[in-house]
């Protein structure tokens, strides 16, 4: 049975195995999915290219909901990666979306001159009016690619560019995304904590014993940079999903 209990005001869940959290949360997201298509008839929704987030999202792809009308975005992308590779964020995101809803996926071009995808995918997001963020939390606290004390909680930007903290990339490895460090890309884009949390919903989603410690600043550390997932706790409605291991420092 999943234990359920209040962070610092934050609802958090936690599943007895990562795959009833990443059931837990699907069911999250499709009840705040079933919500917005039933006010609005369409939702936009700015998803994460992550392990942890597999068990949510085939959940999402057993749900009957009208997937056309979803329009998707990623929040972060490597620079000189092709969609077509495999270890892409937009191709694995693409793979495990509801098949109908990939057609309105807009993806991040990691091969675009840098300035030009900033342009044209901050242009998309700002005319967006997202109702829900998916995301994980990084192993060093950071939301999708901002990295801790060099984060803007106040940034204007939609989207920006970023050079790659070692222990970002050395997570991709030990996620087993890439085989080796010097195959991790060292820039990426990124979408900004404003755009991520302008949603109207959160659902975070974490998992395993090498997020525990960042998922515990983030939940129970100070607010700021040094902890880009910490901004989650300004958020009006918020949902967190943890297995067992990843709330090990929670108490």
């Amino acid at each position: 049975m999943p234990t359920m209990f209040e962070v610092n005001g934050l609802p958090v869940t936690v599943g007895d195995t990562p795959e009833e959290t990443g059931r837990l949360a699907g069911l999250r997201v499709v009840d705040i999915l079933r919500g917005v298509f039933a006010e609005k008839g369409s939702a936009e929704v700015i998803w994460a290219s992550a392990p942890s987030q597999d068990g949510m999202l085939a959940e999402l792809r057993s749900a009957d909901l009208l997937w056309s009308g979803l329009e998707s975005f990623h929040m972060d992308e490597y620079i000189g990666l092709p969609g077509s590779d495999p270890r892409s964020f937009s191709g694995w995101l693409a793979r495990r979306l509801p098949a109908e809803a990939v057609a309105n996926f807009h993806r991040i071009n990691g091969l675009a001159p840098v300035d030009e995808e900033l342009a044209r995918y901050g242009a998309l997001l700002s005319g967006a009016h997202i109702d829900l963020t998916c995301m994980g939390i990084g192993m060093n606290g950071h939301m999708a690619f901002n990295e801790p004390d060099r984060t803007d909680f106040q940034d204007p930007r939609p989207i920006r560019e970023i050079r790659l903290e070692l222990a970002s990339r050395q997570q991709q490895v030990d996620e087993d995304c890439f085989a080796r460090l010097d195959e991790v890309p060292t820039s990426a884009f990124t979408v900004t904590v404003p755009m991520l949390s302008s949603a109207k919903h959160l659902v975070v989603t974490v998992l395993g014993e090498a997020k525990a410690h960042a998922v515990a600043q983030a939940l129970t550390g100070p607010v700021g940079p040094g902890c880009p997932a910490s901004s989650i706790r300004l958020h009006p409605s918020v949902s967190v999903f943890l297995d067992e291991e990843a709330a090990a420092e929670l108490g």
